[in-house]
């Protein structure tokens, strides 16, 4: 009896309905000419006029109107995807109904082919009597988890099997006291979710992508994450436990999963740990205004009604969109990304979600996903040269226009170097540069909570998402202490050099008698991050780093005791300008002498200090004058027997100078000649007991 209903109901229904919408039954009460939303107790998905209050799925009036990439195309409403001809990260090939075998609602397995059992189970066979059952086990007052999913009423919203909290009104009142629930989970075996149901087209863009029709390779398991992870507990801890906190309750625009139903109390609240990332956290599932069905204008800009600064909550527009990367004037634009819509700082310059971007591509490097979501490979350990940084702070930039990073002589002390011109180039150096490697090793053996091994090593000193372009007024910084990587250093009073020290006294700017670092009249430091409290993060009296290069440690370094530091000399120095012989206690910085990156000299040894380039390559510790000639009087005799800070008589000079050439008849005619090699008594923590007649004190 049952059959023959079936049977009549599609006699009658289906004349109607091809005449007046293409083979959809379900338009017949869910579409409006009008842009009211919900009309006679229906709801609305597809309006002809743009819906002047659109409900929690989205609304097809985008994708009919507005183009393919803002919804699903679906049967009777457009035509197929004039592009995509399988769904992106699955192998479905046939145009999406609204429900039966090709659709999301409804029943979609052979016991659903009630009607024309043609193998084929379409709109009214899949969604036959939903209508109609108590559905009183999916509202929140009579909630009855076990009781849903058993038939197509019983599910969430007629989608088969997957089970939530429907809210009265499909969120029209847009209120985040009253709104769907969704089932979430925090492993991929569960099929109850709404995210699992999406997987059902798109398995590569979920779990392991082992479903059928997946890439194998799919979200991963752990972090870091290959694609955007979904059906995956929110962490409890950095940025996304801010999720849910004062001030940033629920919101509708990334609305998260939820493991127990029964557990919720405040719809508002969000509880990380508990609550999980969904596919609808980031899309809506009919259409929506923004390209790929997002719930705000991402290509624009990723923090649009907050967007993806309500999960990544260190990565708002006060944070990322003030960076460097996140810049909308200057920051990140991917080659071949700004055709197709995407703004300069946008995260998909960088983080392609699903390892695809428009559809199939630009494909990711290698064709496969990347750890973080980037398109390219993070790092290769343990290479100088492979490191994603490099892809467009390299030779052969992905960045629109390239990317010129000059060495720290020319930007900030002036010099006519134009090479190294990149950072790989910096890198890659034939004299010396910071090792990759060694950085990795050391920061996540350092600082493991914050560094791992899958970490970038250029990160140990620069977060990616906050690093800014060096600025004056007001300051603005490019690095990040490895102690404290989620804030940027260098960006506030108390963090500049004449903050550190009041003897602080700035370098010539190369060929001119103004000051580093940036060639004004100001030389007291109030322009200049302290990188000595920067570098000392790792470079300090206490720690041991090894150097893959040197094949020793590190020398330590106490900038508090150093003469260079805060230590004073002993009793008098011969020192050229802008630097005076009348103090003795002047402090440096770091960056005075060092490249950070790397430099043609040895030790990281700048090319140009102190208003002009050291007179020579510095290709051992037997050069160290080629740089201390920039500020120090360079006659060896002089400084070390005649001013007045020389600690050494000339007397017994064959101690220190050593034996001199053999005469004809026997003996030593004088004792060796000088220079002694500067690196015996001059270095990081070093004192003069190397000397024969040495006085213990510092000399360096």
């Amino acid at each position: 009896m049952k059959k023959l209903f079936t049977y009549f109901i599609l006699f009658i229904i289906y004349p109607v309905i091809s005449f007046a919408q293409a083979n959809n039954i379900c338009l017949s009460c869910h579409v409006s000419d009008e842009n009211e939303t919900i009309t006679n107790g229906f709801p609305i998905v597809y309006n002809h006029l743009e819906p002047n209050a659109p409900l929690a799925g989205g609304n097809f009036y985008w994708v009919k109107f507005e183009g393919d990439e803002k919804g699903h195309n679906i049967i009777g409403i457009t035509e197929p995807d004039s592009k995509l001809n399988i769904a992106p990260g699955g192998d479905m090939a046939v145009q999406l109904s609204c429900a039966g075998t090709y659709g999301c609602h409804g029943g979609r397995t052979s016991e659903f082919d009630i009607g024309k059992e043609d193998g084929i189970v379409d709109d009214t066979e899949a969604i036959y009597g939903a209508h109609h059952e108590d559905d009183s086990c999916l509202k929140a007052a009579t909630l009855d988890v076990d009781e849903q999913g058993t038939t197509v009423g019983k599910s969430y919203r007629f989608l088969f099997g997957i089970k939530g909290i429907e809210d009265f009104d499909w969120e029209q009142d847009n209120t985040n006291t009253s709104h769907n629930e969704y089932m979430g989970a925090g492993e991929y075996d569960q099929t109850e979710t709404i995210s699992s149901l999406c997987a059902q087209c798109h398995p590569s863009y979920y779990g392991t992508g082992l479903m059928p029709g997946g890439d194998g390779i799919g979200v991963g398991t752990s972090s870091p994450w290959l694609r955007h992870p979904t059906d995956i507990f929110l962490p409890q801890k950095g940025e996304y436990a801010g999720y849910g906190g004062d001030g940033n309750p629920y919101s509708l625009i990334a609305p998260v999963g939820r493991c127990n139903l029964y557990e919720i109390i405040d719809p508002a609240q969000v509880k990380p740990g508990k609550d999980v990332v969904m596919c609808l956290s980031c899309h809506r599932t009919h259409a929506s205004p923004y390209d790929k069905m997002m719930r705000w204008d991402h290509k624009n800009n990723p923090n649009a009604n907050g967007g993806c600064s309500i999960c990544h909550t260190l990565k708002g527009d006060n944070t990322y969109g003030l960076s460097a990367h996140g810049n909308t004037i200057y920051g990140v634009s991917r080659i071949g990304l700004s055709d197709i819509g995407y703004a300069k700082g946008n995260c998909s310059h960088c983080h392609e979600m699903h390892a695809s971007i428009d559809g199939a591509e630009p494909e990711p490097v290698n064709g496969e996903p990347s750890i973080y979501l980037l398109f390219d490979d993070n790092y290769e350990y343990p290479s100088q040269n492979k490191n994603f940084c490099y892809d467009c702070h390299g030779p052969v930039s992905f960045q629109e226009g390239g990317v010129t990073n000059y060495n720290y002589s020319k930007t900030f002390g002036g010099a006519d170097i134009l090479e190294p011109d990149t950072i790989y180039d910096a890198f890659n150096t034939s004299g010396s540069s910071h090792n990759l490697a060694d950085i990795l090793d050391f920061i996540k053996s350092k600082w493991p909570s914050t560094f791992n091994e899958h970490s970038n090593p250029c990160s140990g000193c620069h977060n990616p998402h906050l690093a800014q372009r060096i600025g004056i007024d007001p300051p603005t910084s490019a690095v990040t202490r490895p102690t404290d990587h989620n804030s940027i250093w260098g960006d506030s009073e108390d963090e500049l050099m004449n903050a550190y020290t009041s003897r602080y006294q700035a370098p010539y700017w190369y060929n001119s008698t103004n000051y580093e670092p940036d060639g004004s009249e100001i030389g007291d430091g109030s322009n200049l991050v302290d990188y000595v409290t920067f570098c000392s993060d790792c470079h300090n009296k206490s720690n041991i780093i090894y150097s893959t290069s040197l094949e020793r440690e590190l020398l330590p370094i106490n900038w508090n005791v150093e003469k260079h530091g805060k230590g004073n000399a002993d009793g008098g120095i011969d020192i050229k300008e802008p630097y005076s012989s009348n103090s003795l206690g002047y402090v440096l910085s770091c960056t005075d002498c060092h490249e950070p990156h790397g430099s043609s000299n040895k030790f990281l040894i700048r090319k140009a200090v102190n208003g002009g380039k050291v007179s020579g390559t510095i290709l051992s510790t037997t050069e160290w004058k080629y740089l201390c000639a920039r500020c120090h009087n360079s006659d060896n005799e002089y400084i070390h027997h005649h001013s007045k800070d020389a600690p050494y008589p000339k007397k017994q000079c064959c101690l220190c100078h050593g034996k001199g050439q053999k005469g004809s008849k026997g003996g030593y005619k004088k004792c060796g000649k000088p220079p002694i090699d500067c690196s015996n008594c001059h270095f990081h923590g070093s004192d003069d007991s190397w000397a024969p007649l040495g006085t213990g004190r510092r000399t360096f």
